[in-house]
């Protein structure tokens, strides 16, 4: 394999999205062979016990190079976890082999692809898109796309999302690891290479002052005394919902981590796919992640995990629901500000990456995350 396509697969592989940009993914190629692993110092945080956030963005990363592989006639054949036991933070082995030249439309929306936070968005979403979308789901075996038009189940879905945004502003410990990945050092207009400008939250202007209060805890657990924190996840989750034409809910069969990996594949495809047909997409994982029961917090978390986990039961039936997608054209496309990546070699496994699969998460240094130019 040339230097220049290992060099172009590493390039599509970043541009996979992650929880809070947080970039978790680190790339070593063996020969003809990429190692993909997880860098524990911006995976492992209370959301993302059990690294189910970081393997999501593993599968979307595999799946980004898988698709740029295709565009240049080669195909990808993934290993999950191959040393689960003594190398847990060794998420795949990739290899390639060369294949006659194959249609790959979803490569030119890797560089397109974004979250978007802004509202209202616009509709209809005709039923061959949504069963478009759905099939493209379905080619992860065990993955399935849910199109949540019925009203209960609308309805259940969006008391999931609103408790599960609630509940990151009700603890000290989920509440400043929301807030440590976004950086009120920058301006309204520009974006940052590792984590959250406040850019990309589509906070509107009037309310930017009081949504930078709310980063100190003491605010925010005082304005949880009068019901700060449903009304903070109420403007986040539920009201950009009410205002978009579709919601949908991913889910998977069984909850071992190769199974997320997978499902982040999933993803990536549906966003992909999305992002062919002129749609914006944005995902709620916190609903999903509580249900699952991994996270172990404070005492006041289980039961409200538990009632969450309820929820999203009542609208997955005998699968695990994941992740929930809203869905519509964006009437603020021309200025969408997109979140950036850390160059290239800043991913690069060293020696030095992962030594112990239990240590701390650590944040990155302000000189890391150094604002660069927007891009439009």
């Amino acid at each position: 394999m040339e230097s220049e396509l290992k060099q172009q697969l590493i390039e599509a592989a970043i541009l996979a999205p992650s929880a809070d940009n947080s970039q978790p993914w680190l790339y070593r190629w063996n020969d003809e062979t990429l190692e993909l692993w997880i860098d524990n110092s911006r995976s492992g945080g209370i959301s993302d016990q059990r690294f189910v956030l970081s393997d999501l963005a593993i599968g979307c990363c595999i799946e980004n190079i898988t698709i740029c592989a295709h565009s240049h006639n080669h195909t990808c054949q993934a290993t999950y976890l191959p040393s689960p036991d003594k190398e847990p933070l060794w998420a795949a082995s990739l290899t390639f082999l060369p294949t006659p030249a194959q249609h790959a439309p979803l490569a030119a929306s890797i560089p397109k692809r974004h979250t978007s936070r802004s509202f209202p968005w616009k509709g209809p979403i005709t039923a061959t898109t949504k069963q478009t979308l759905s099939n493209e789901a379905k080619k992860q075996e065990g993955i399935t796309l849910h199109w949540l038009d019925d009203t209960p189940r609308y309805k259940t879905a969006l008391k999931a999302m609103w408790l599960a945004e609630s509940l990151r502003f009700s603890t000290k410990e989920l509440h400043q690891e929301l807030f440590s990945s976004i950086h009120f050092d920058l301006d309204s207009h520009s974006t940052s290479q590792e984590g959250l400008a406040p850019a990309t939250l589509s906070i509107e202007p009037p309310m930017r002052p009081l949504f930078k209060l709310l980063r100190h805890w003491k605010i925010m657990r005082l304005l949880n005394c009068v019901g700060g924190n449903y009304l903070v996840g109420f403007r986040s989750t539920v009201l950009p919902t009410l205002l978009s034409p579709a919601l949908a809910l991913l889910t998977i069969k069984q909850t071992d981590r190769a199974s997320i990996i997978m499902a982040g594949q999933a993803l990536q495809r549906v966003w992909l796919n999305a992002t062919t047909h002129n749609l914006s997409l944005q995902p709620f994982a916190a609903a999903g992640i509580f249900s699952l029961g991994f996270i172990q917090t404070p005492a006041a978390l289980p039961p409200r995990c538990q009632k969450i986990g309820t929820l999203m039961q009542a609208i997955s039936g005998h699968h695990q629901g994941l992740i929930l997608l809203r869905t519509g054209i964006t009437t603020h496309r021309s200025k969408t500000i997109y979140n950036q990546r850390r160059p290239i070699d800043s991913f690069l496994k060293t020696s030095t990456h992962c030594q112990d699969f239990l240590q701390p998460r650590q944040k990155p240094t302000q000189q890391e995350m150094s604002p660069t130019k927007n891009i439009k």
